[in-house]
């Protein structure tokens, strides 16, 4: 059989890698084929086509329709990258390229144009994001924002786990008039979160590699961002070391939100001075926050000492590791993925719901809504199910 070669439009394929500011290098390394190769298909002068199976390789690198690679570039939508105050630091001398990150960028923005033109079809009103309260002192900020959000200490001590506080959080901030999403493709340690300011439906972006635990820290780090009209890119997020004067005030607030330091000073654990490697657990399982957390807000609050503290990250770490290789040595094809559940944690309540009232006005098929959420139609059954419980 001859070999199919996709007759793509290679001007339309070169404006989207420099539109989104995604290299050849990056393509490369994700679809396994050569820079030479991916730049020979971008240019017009060569003759040189992908194959069907290459060119749909590409369109999924790049996050869009395989049927995109074919239009003109006049009909190609061109949507700048948002300027972002990159708060990351990462290790000298290693080159950056930021493609996974753009693209992750341009999802989050992607999901942001679904919800607005969603509402409007419904017929919803335009709600502007405001908070008016003072954006003084890590600890004032952090109790104004669990009476903000309806955050109590009851709602968090009965969350059944570190994921459903998650969830729970991420439903008030919703509430507020702010999209909270998850993006894949990128390193924890590049990017843990994101806050992408608009008058109109901020974006709040969260590594879907996090556990829930950092996922709850990472949001709340973001949304102080998004409190002070700021978008950013951030990584050194929660006991990561910075010396960045808005990265140390985000982080003090998500902590005094998540463990306040009038309610752990009153826990029978603090008040006994009893604090072994079971009364952390118990305090991290009370607060849906890891051990890392409870242990640095004991630290900082002159509960433990520093010598105390460094020796309980020690054996945190030899654990995390531990675990870590665990789950590499797992045998993943006898477990089945929880399909639904992943793309709830990625999309979340709100962005589902609407859409689930999108099919019931017939603005939407199922199959369009598994086309925006990038799910298979047998699945939008189980996640619109999911959803609704919460």
């Amino acid at each position: 059989m001859a070999i199919q070669h996709a007759l793509i439009n290679k001007d339309t394929l070169k404006l989207i890698c420099d539109t989104r500011n995604v290299t050849t290098e990056y393509i490369s390394r994700i679809t396994n084929h050569t820079a030479v190769r991916i730049e020979r298909w971008m240019s017009p002068q060569d003759p040189l086509l992908p194959t069907i199976r290459q060119a749909k390789d590409l369109a999924r690198c790049l996050g869009i329709p395989f049927a995109g690679l074919y239009v003109d570039p006049e009909s190609v939508p061109i949507a700048k990258l948002p300027k972002l105050v990159d708060k990351r630091t990462m290790p000298g001398g290693i080159p950056r390229d930021d493609s996974a990150v753009n693209l992750a960028v341009f999802d989050l923005l992607r999901l942001r144009t679904i919800v607005l033109d969603t509402k409007r079809e419904l017929g919803d009103s335009a709600i502007r994001f405001a908070y008016t309260g003072k954006l003084d002192g890590a600890r004032e900020l952090a109790l104004q924002l669990r009476t903000y959000l309806g955050v109590s200490y009851a709602l968090q001590k009965a969350a059944s786990s570190p994921r459903q506080f998650f969830l729970l959080v991420r439903g008030k901030i919703e509430e507020k008039g702010i999209l909270v999403a998850g993006f894949a493709g990128v390193d924890v340690e590049a990017v843990r979160g994101m806050a992408l300011y608009f008058d109109e439906l901020p974006v709040i972006g969260i590594n879907n590699l996090d556990r829930p635990p950092a996922k709850t820290f990472s949001m709340l780090h973001e949304l102080v961002h998004i409190l002070k009209r700021c978008s950013a890119s951030c990584n050194q997020i929660g006991l990561s070391p910075t010396s960045d004067r808005d990265e140390i005030f985000c982080n003090a607030v998500a902590g005094e939100f998540l463990v306040p330091a009038g309610l752990l000073g009153q826990e029978v654990e603090v008040r006994t001075g009893d604090i072994d490697d079971q009364a952390i657990r118990a305090l991290a399982a009370r607060y849906s926050v890891s051990r890392e957390v409870i242990s640095r807000r004991l630290l900082d609050l002159g509960y433990i000492q520093k010598l105390d503290y460094e020796e309980i990250m020690e054996v945190l770490r030899a654990q995390l590791a531990a675990e870590q290789n665990r789950s590499k040595s797992l045998d993943l094809s006898k477990y089945r993925r929880n399909v639904a559940r992943e793309a709830l944690d990625k999309n979340g309540m709100s962005l589902c719901k609407l859409l689930q009232r999108g099919i019931d006005r017939e603005i939407y098929s199922r199959q369009d809504v598994g086309d925006f959420l990038g799910v298979r139609l047998k699945h939008i059954s189980h996640l619109l199910a999911e959803a609704g419980r919460w």
